[in-house]
């Protein structure tokens, strides 16, 4: 069937001499020579209408059946698809509470810490202070004062939380995005040259519209018309 579609296909294309000149440069010298590669243009533009016309069918079946395909590996796919999602969360939701719990120990260890420090500190400044009153020494007094004007001392505090177990195949990463949430400013942002201009993108399909429909009286600081003339036949 396709062999003598394809057969029919190659009888209507027209006969050489035709288009012996796509070879080469097509020079149009004359108005015979612009006449006739006009009539040129009507037989090509009639030759590929008929080889889309050919496809059309092909096409529209192998896509109707792409198509089919496509439908039935997603509904077979689904029911996995959603427990693999959930079956993520629930892994991301106990991570993120063993994480809160880590943090939640941590600052309840470092306030201890501060509590403590305080506690020295001031026991040691008050027992200067107490030696300092009893011997008259002027030294002493300075360190005890010292002490007390000394920051508190903060260490690091590290808190083991219940691991998840090791999982081969099972990692967890952070993603992050950027969300703008006001166009203005990232705008002046980038005109006040505090950000890069690659943060902003023309938007092209606006432009090209206000060209076609201002055409000469397209006047965009930055923007420069392009006009183009192209040949139509039908």
């Amino acid at each position: 069937d396709m062999g003598s579609n394809n057969a029919a296909l190659v009888i209507e294309i027209p006969e050489a001499p035709q288009y012996v000149s796509l070879v080469g440069e097509i020079a149009v010298r004359s108005a015979a020579d612009y006449e006739g590669q006009a009539e040129s243009l009507k037989v090509i533009k009639a030759f590929q209408s008929r080889v889309v016309e050919f496809f059309r069918g092909h096409k529209a079946r192998a896509h109707a059946a792409h198509a089919a395909l496509c439908a039935e590996e997603t509904k077979a796919l689904k029911p996995a698809q959603e427990h693999e999602a959930r079956i993520k969360r629930a892994l991301v939701a106990y991570t993120t509470e063993q994480d809160r719990i880590r943090r939640i120990e941590e600052q309840k260890l470092r306030a201890e810490q501060q509590r403590l420090d305080e506690e020295r500190r001031l026991n040691e400044a008050a027992a200067l202070e107490l030696e300092a009153a009893a011997t008259g020494d002027v030294v002493m007094r300075e360190q005890a004062e010292q002490i007390l004007a000394a920051p508190a001392l903060v260490l690091p505090v590290v808190v083991a939380t219940p691991a998840a177990p090791k999982v081969v195949g099972l990692s967890f990463r952070e993603t992050y995005k950027a969300e703008v949430t006001d166009l203005r400013a990232l705008v002046q942002a980038v005109a006040s040259g505090a950000q890069p201009i690659t943060l902003l993108v023309p938007n092209q399909t606006a432009l090209d519209g206000m060209a076609r429909a201002l055409k000469e009286a397209l006047a965009i600081p930055g923007v420069r018309l392009l006009k183009d003339r192209v040949a139509a036949s039908r």
